[in-house]
């Protein structure tokens, strides 16, 4: 779902190189950070760095934390650290933080369209919908032709409740090049909505990017849980987990702005949710 500045994080979380590319790229524990980090432990840019990479791909917590906190003590403007600070507070449910993060780092530049939807995701994860519906507004007077746009507007409408807007959008969203995150988020709300026809092409879709780019095992696994294959949504998963994807870290709070009750009641989510590093809801 959400995408990183550092080239190689980015193209393995949004689906431009496959999780060997990805260890080919950066190491089997994305050592170019940690390395980074040794030549340089008093840049923000370096501990932010270290800070994502512990964060979204190992979901490491603690140390995540203090290198998130270390890179705002040396550069409290570096905008990076903030927004990804509120994306990690999100995860851990701590909304007040998150927000006071997110805040900082719309301060520090209110017209960036990535930074807007970063921020806007953080939102939604927050599950604060107005906060993020104001995002997602302001990131249409920013860049109308940006898929991040429709992606927030529609997982914004989604939560309202409007439903045949937010499909209309995560649509739009795809088509502007939204690649399989978007895709698999527009899978989950056709299976939610029983358009189970759809959602199923929507795998389908997947299956047939997933020939040409990476597609993160989690992102198939919320469109199989919201039609009901919870086996093959935790089989899913458990591949994320493998694969270090960083959509695994998000997984307990898109549960919940999802509504995927049914695989929140499954007995086998605990432990997974363990797994994570996160507590049950």
């Amino acid at each position: 779902m959400l995408p990183y500045r550092s080239p190689s994080n980015t193209a393995g979380f949004t689906g431009h190189l496959s999780f060997e590319e990805k260890l080919a790229a950066i190491g089997p524990h994305d050592l170019f950070a940690e390395k980074a980090v040794e030549l340089d432990p008093n840049l923000a840019e370096t501990q932010t760095a270290l800070a994502i990479v512990r964060f979204w791909n190992q979901r490491d917590w603690s140390v995540a934390e203090e290198c998130f906190k270390q890179a705002i003590k040396l550069n409290p403007n570096y905008i990076t650290a903030h927004e990804h600070y509120a994306l990690f507070l999100a995860c851990r449910s701590r909304v007040d933080e998150a927000i006071t993060q997110a805040r900082w780092a719309l301060q520090l530049d209110p017209l960036s369209p990535l930074d807007t939807l970063h921020i806007a995701a953080a939102y939604w994860l927050m599950h604060r919908y107005d906060l993020m519906l104001e995002q997602a507004r302001r990131l249409f007077d920013l860049e109308p032709n940006f898929f991040g746009t429709y992606w927030m507007l529609g997982l914004a409408h989604w939560a309202q409740g409007l439903h045949d807007a937010a499909v209309a959008e995560l649509r739009k969203a795809v088509v502007l090049g939204g690649g399989p995150v978007p895709l698999a988020d527009l899978g989950c709300l056709l299976g939610r909505l029983g358009r189970k026809a759809e959602a199923q092409q929507v795998l389908e879709d997947l299956g047939e990017l997933g020939k040409r780019m990476y597609v993160q095992p989690p992102c198939l696994g919320f469109v199989h849980a919201s039609l009901g294959n919870l086996d093959e949504a935790f089989g899913c998963f458990a591949r994320g987990m493998e694969h270090e994807n960083g959509s695994i870290a998000y997984l307990r709070e898109y549960c919940i702005c999802a509504g995927l009750d049914e695989l929140r009641a499954d007995p086998r989510l605990p432990a997974l949710l363990k797994g994570i590093g996160v507590r049950e809801r």
